[in-house]
């Protein structure tokens, strides 16, 4: 609902301010965070594979970050 919107809105600000190669994880962690928040309001404790992916986007978003910034102190 609203929340999405407000979402939406601050992404597509984000991509006109920022390398898309550092805002784009931000794409991916809106998933971890929808888990984190249906634990915490519904105390649905998450799966196995749920808490991998959860890890596979964080190191991947911590390595796309890494690599986008020290391609942006290069140019």
């Amino acid at each position: 609902g609203v929340s999405g919107l407000f979402y939406q809105v601050l992404l597509s600000l984000s991509f006109m301010k920022a390398p898309v190669r550092l805002t784009s994880p931000l794409i991916f962690m809106q998933t971890v965070f929808v888990a984190l928040i249906d634990w915490i309001i519904w105390s649905s404790v998450p799966s196995l594979s749920t808490l991998t992916g959860a890890f596979l986007v964080i190191t991947g978003g911590i390595i796309t970050i890494y690599f986008g910034l020290s391609m942006v102190k290069k140019t």
